[in-house]
């Protein structure tokens, strides 16, 4: 997902409809893999892996700007709504993670 994002935003060429639908589809893709790791009970990969995107979509700059430009949000992949991520990941992190998320893409604005 990660070099999809980087290549649409940052290569001649990578914006183009099927590019687009690439980078829509290396979302879903790495948001299954997420649930993959939840079912083959690897629950703390999954929640770095949670993270990595996350921080992906916060402070890598083509990660925050490929949303407003193509209407492609990487933290989309991070999956919060599965009873067997810990309750503190659910209820805590997962709400701190949108809020910033959405206080730096409103001082973008």
């Amino acid at each position: 997902m990660e070099s999809r994002v980087l290549n649409t935003m940052g290569l001649p060429g990578y914006a183009s409809p099927s590019a687009l639908k690439q980078l829509r589809v290396s979302v879903a893709c790495a948001r299954e893999f997420i649930r993959y790791l939840i079912e083959s009970d690897h629950v703390r990969a999954a929640l770095k892996l949670n993270e990595r995107v996350f921080s992906f979509a916060l402070s890598n700059r083509h990660g925050r700007l490929v949303d407003a430009r193509h209407g492609v949000d990487p933290f989309d992949a991070v999956v919060a709504d599965d009873e067997r991520l810990p309750a503190r990941f659910r209820e805590t992190r997962f709400p701190q993670m949108q809020r910033e998320l959405a206080a730096r893409r409103a001082r973008r604005r």
